[in-house]
């Protein structure tokens, strides 16, 4: 009965070794090697912060973080697995797009080919960045006049046409300033205030008011809120009577993004 048993154990072990022997290894990225991948990366209230796709980019039913903006071109990105984006200044404050690609490209090394992954990209703070670069200070109350002119071929270029005498300038269904006249190189306008009615900025919502000569804009910015200039996001570390404070020092906004990564295609291995 042993002898049996022995048998079968000795002949069971020959063919799962036999299969093994069969399987090929798994294909990997390596460090230095071309990638071409999607990506959507979302904020832990699963708003979407950044995105290659054009159909998540434009789908007004997904929630989009408050900083996000799309890309001007939708489209896969290439990646040097292990190596950081050529555009990666060091010591300084990284735009959104940067950061976003050197957390996944050293996340790629050692995934297997051709398939999709989720990374969670931690935020964090350029090595040795100087605090004149980190930290921005924006004034918070701010003075511009009410009667104001525009180049007419300015104007015309972004409109298409030149506009009428009356005719109001509108944003969010708001009117914001009246044309008061049109001469053959310029447009001047009014601004128009209402001190019960807020505007968008990007550090918060605004109250206008003023006199005849001019506008006075006051932000109410909050401590801690998100905001994005350009391709820097920052969050608000202060606001006093005079000024507000954003820290562009850490990534993503201090936030941590999950992203869900399909890699598309594999290039050859860069050249050392």
């Amino acid at each position: 009965m042993r002898t049996l048993q022995k048998t079968v154990l000795f002949s069971m072990a020959l063919i799962l070794f036999s299969g093994c022997a069969g399987l090929e290894p798994i294909p990997r990225i390596e460090k230095g090697e071309k990638v071409r991948v999607d990506y959507t990366c979302r904020t832990p209230g699963n708003e979407v912060m950044d995105t290659t796709s054009p159909a998540l980019a434009t789908d007004e039913s997904v929630a989009k973080a408050r900083v996000f903006a799309p890309r001007q071109n939708l489209k896969p990105v290439d990646l040097t697995a292990g190596e950081n984006p050529p555009d990666l200044k060091p010591r300084d404050v990284q735009f959104l797009d940067t950061d976003i690609r050197m957390g996944l490209a050293h996340a790629l090394v050692g995934k297997e080919k051709g398939k999709s992954l989720v990374v969670v990209l931690e935020s964090r703070v350029p090595d040795k960045i100087e605090d004149s670069h980190r930290y921005r200070k924006i004034q918070r109350v701010r003075t511009v006049p009410r009667v104001q002119t525009i180049p007419c071929p300015i104007y015309q270029e972004a409109h298409g046409r030149l506009p009428e005498i009356g005719e109001l300038f509108k944003e969010n269904g708001q009117a914001h300033a009246e044309v008061i006249a049109l001469d053959s190189d310029k447009i001047t306008i009014k601004l128009i205030t209402d001190p019960l009615v807020t505007v968008d900025t990007p550090w918060g919502k605004a109250r206008t008011d003023g006199d005849e000569k001019e506008v006075r804009v006051t932000i109410e910015a909050e401590v801690g809120a998100l905001i994005r200039t350009g391709g820097l996001i920052g969050r608000i570390s202060e606001v006093n009577e005079k000024n507000i404070v954003v820290d562009y020092g850490l990534s993503f906004g201090g936030q941590t993004l999950n992203c869900t990564v399909e890699i598309l295609d594999n290039g050859e291995k860069v050249n050392k």
